[in-house]
């Protein structure tokens, strides 16, 4: 078959849009019979179709077998074959736990911090993610929870657990991209895991520190505290 000038090929995809390709960028045998249009296209980041592209066939060329007859041009449909350069984000980083009605976590309790994905990624490497978060002045370690670090998803759960000496009458905080980890989806695009601060909360304060006397006993009784048989003595002491 010959063709007077390039046929073109219009590849749809889900996302990244339709991408035109013409043959003769590809081949020189305008004009010389041929069996055969080769197109050729990089996948670009941000192209995707997870059930398979579909394509067009057309532009300004006439193809005609070797008995004069033109071949027509229409359209093609690709199953078996996905694309995916798009990659997956973290939308968004939240503290999911509760801290009771009061608002306190104390020692013991688990702090959760849940990050949630556009789609389901999986662990690069063998280093389980975490997420530092801020107790008072002091950088904890919520460390993975679920899913198993092999097996991947599109919502993970760190947990930090409460100990003895933790404080923060403020609410616990996280800093802008504190996510740490490489994760990626099953076509290996690189995860974005950056974030936004999530900030101090009075739902979220720590207070593992019990009650201490803040004032002397006072007491309280008989004039010049004299006391006889029958006299009340009142002891009075503060605690913060």
């Amino acid at each position: 078959m010959t063709f007077t000038s390039a046929p073109q090929l219009l590849l749809n995809f889900d996302e990244g849009g339709s991408q035109r390709l013409t043959a003769n960028e590809r081949i020189s045998s305008s004009g010389t019979p041929t069996t055969r249009l080769t197109f050729s296209y990089t996948v670009r980041s941000g192209d995707q179709d997870v059930d398979g592209f579909t394509g067009t066939l057309s532009g300004g060329g006439t193809l005609t077998v070797e008995d004069g007859r033109r071949v027509t041009l229409g359209s093609i449909s690709v199953s078996g074959i996905r694309v995916d350069a798009l990659a997956p984000e973290l939308e968004s980083l939240v503290i999911t736990s509760s801290a009771g009605p009061d608002g306190t976590y104390v020692a013991g309790d688990g702090i959760e911090v849940t990050a949630t994905f556009s789609e389901d990624v999986e662990r690069q490497g063998t280093a389980d993610p975490s997420v530092p978060i801020l107790v008072g002045d002091s950088t904890k370690t919520a460390t993975l929870q679920s899913p198993s670090s092999t097996a991947g998803g599109d919502t993970w759960v760190f947990r930090y657990t409460v100990a003895v000496g933790d404080n923060d009458a403020d609410g616990v905080s996280i800093a802008a991209n504190a996510l740490q980890g490489e994760l990626e989806d099953a076509a290996g695009n690189e995860a974005t895991i950056t974030h936004v601060a999530v900030a101090p909360s009075t739902s979220h304060r720590v207070d593992t520190q019990g009650p201490s006397i803040v004032g002397i006993p006072v007491i309280t009784g008989h004039d010049n505290n004299l006391f006889v048989e029958g006299s009340t003595i009142t002891a009075t002491v503060t605690f913060d």
